[in-house]
This record gives structure tokens, sequence and C-alpha cells, in this order.
């Protein structure tokens, strides 16, 4: 199943990672990657679309990866999508979890108040009733209304963004895939220490075969771990190591 990989990048948080992840999702299924900017660079073999506006921090930035999606969808026929945030590392091709009945699949839910906005995958059908492009609209308009009642705007804490992503996952047909696979991520700060995180994570890749790890809460700044986790996965290909 052939699908296309979305992205956003703004900010100097999401270039610093940039090199070390989006090198990892040139796989056999990708027909193309599409990443949404706040300034004009080039990449071979990625679209980039410098059409996002600068943002001054966290709370601007997250919202902006809806605003990316809405622009991308009304240009384009339709198809699989998958959505990564900057800091996810594909390790295996994902193309077999578009074998499943969903509009959108999600992880990470399960005795959770929010499930995961950074990973996620989509069927678009090319026509404008399509139940996944009503939920992106959707989806903009009420994340804007948190925010404007200040409803997920602490730092750290599920943002106005991922609140309203998932408080209208009932409108569609929703697939849960088991995150420790599709969107394995192990939390740098959960008072287990970093040798229990490596360890956590190898388990996800040994153990379960974990085909995407999302580096979140930056510990992809954390060069060694980051080798160490790929070396696990049995691969690794920086496009400029410093």
């Amino acid at each position: 199943m052939k699908y296309t990989i979305l992205s956003v990048c703004t900010g100097d948080y999401f270039y610093e990672a940039f090199d070390i992840t989006v090198p990892s999702w040139f796989k056999e299924n990708c027909e193309k990657i599409v990443v949404y900017t706040d300034k004009e660079f080039s990449c071979p073999g990625v679209e980039i679309r410098p059409e996002l506006n600068k943002s001054s921090g966290w709370l601007e930035a997250v919202g902006l990866k809806t605003v990316a999606l809405n622009k991308f969808l009304s240009t384009w026929d339709g198809g699989n999508l998958v959505f990564f945030d900057m800091d996810t590392y594909m390790v295996h091709d994902i193309a077999e979890i578009f074998n499943e009945h969903f509009s959108i699949a999600v992880s990470h839910l399960e005795g959770k108040a929010t499930a995961s906005s950074g990973t996620w995958y989509a069927k678009v059908l090319p026509r404008v009733n399509c139940p996944f492009r009503r939920f992106a609209i959707e989806w903009l308009s009420l994340q804007y209304h948190h925010f404007k009642d200040g409803k997920g705007v602490i730092a750290h804490k599920p943002s106005y963004h991922q609140i309203a992503f998932t408080d209208l996952l009932s409108t569609l047909e929703v697939y849960y895939f088991p995150g420790e696979i599709y969107n394995s991520r192990r939390m740098m700060y959960d008072g287990r220490g970093a040798d229990k995180k490596h360890e956590a994570w190898k388990q996800d890749l040994d153990q379960r075969g974990a085909k995407v790890l999302h580096f979140i809460h930056d510990s992809w700044r954390d060069k060694a771990f980051v080798k160490e986790m790929a070396a696990a996965a049995g691969e690794f290909n920086y496009w400029r190591q410093s």
C-alpha cells in the first residue's frame, strides 16, 4: 500500500531534528514526502512548502500542524496519509497498517486523557464529503476554540491541538494501533532514568518489532541515544552528522 508522509518543520527546534529523522522516511512504499515550513530551503526528494507563519514558541507552533494539514488537503486528490512529527524516526516500512479498516488510526489513548496527535495514519477519499476531510476542518476550528478558552495552553501538558484531536475522534471510524509498534515513544523524564529508557525502547525493538520511534521530549537531541536506538533497529543514516 503506497502512502504520502506529511510533516511540519518550524522554529529552530524542528530544523535541528530534520537531518536526523527525515532520511529514515524514504521507504519503498512512501510515494511522497511533503514538509510545511516557515522558511525557504531545499532537500532532495522532499517537497518543501514554505507557507507557514513564523511561530514565537511552542504554543503557536503546535497549532500550525493542523493549519498545514488543511492547506495540504485543499490541493491533494487523496490516498493513504501518514503524519509524522519532525522527531519521528521510521525504522521499517509501515505500509501494512493501511490494510486495516479505518478513517484514522491513532495510538496511546488507553488509560490517558488524549490520543497522540504527533503520529497518525489516515485514509483520505478524493471527494469533498470525505469523513477525514471534514474532520480536519473541524479539528482546526475546535483547536482555536480551546485555545481561546485557555484549554491546553500549558507547556509539557496536552495541548489545545491534541485535546481537539481527541475530542473529534468519535466522529470517525478509528483504528487504535499498537503504539509500541507504530508510535513507540519512551519518555525522557518519567523518573526511571536514562538506563531504563534505553532498556524499554530496546524491548520495543527486539520483542515487539517497533517500526516507528517517536523521540518525544527532546530525546532526539541526545545523539548518542539516537545512534544507539538506530543501531538496535539495524540501520542509521544521518544526512549531515555533527
